[in-house]
């Protein structure tokens, strides 16, 4: 009898992730460059915003009956890019390609803080902090302790606590 739902188990080709990340064309861009690129399109999107879309999301969007499209793309930005951040580390099959990402990645994250892009800065951590991505343990002990150190600064930045 189970084995007639077999078919629903199955995913579909649309469902399906992608097979390969695209790190090595991140390699091309220096990190400082990437942050800067980040920054300017989470402007646009952050400037986009009407004050009052965020006051509608506070209050629940039901009670206004308002539009909040731009609030929503800025946030979907936000998971994007977290989002990103595991499935690039993830997809990287050579060990040492995969530390320097890593390392690359801790980088932008601290590019996108100094130019008080937070809201990127947050997501790349975010994304790092990710069980799938902090079990990768042998990148994680290859990384050099500076930028381990570094990272853990950035992440106590983001700790609610």
């Amino acid at each position: 009898a189970h084995v007639d739902h077999l078919d629903a188990l199955t995913t579909l080709t649309e469902q399906e992730g992608p097979a390969k990340g695209t790190g090595h064309q991140l390699e091309e861009f220096s990190s400082q460059d990437f942050a800067h690129h980040l920054t300017l399109y989470g402007w646009q999107l952050f400037h986009n915003l009407d004050d009052y879309e965020l006051i509608y999301h506070v209050f629940g969007r039901h009670n206004f009956n308002e539009i909040t499209a731009n609030l929503d793309v800025f946030l979907r930005h936000f998971n994007e890019i977290q989002y990103w951040t595991v499935t690039e580390l993830v997809l990287e099959k050579s060990l040492s390609r995969r530390v320097q990402l890593l390392r690359k990645l801790i980088k932008i994250a601290g590019h996108c803080k100094d130019y008080q892009n937070l809201n990127a800065f947050f997501a790349i951590i975010m994304g790092l902090s990710n069980v799938a991505v902090s079990r990768l343990s042998q990148t994680w002990e290859r990384l050099p302790n500076k930028i381990k150190r570094t990272f853990s600064q950035y992440e106590s930045l983001i700790d609610p606590s």
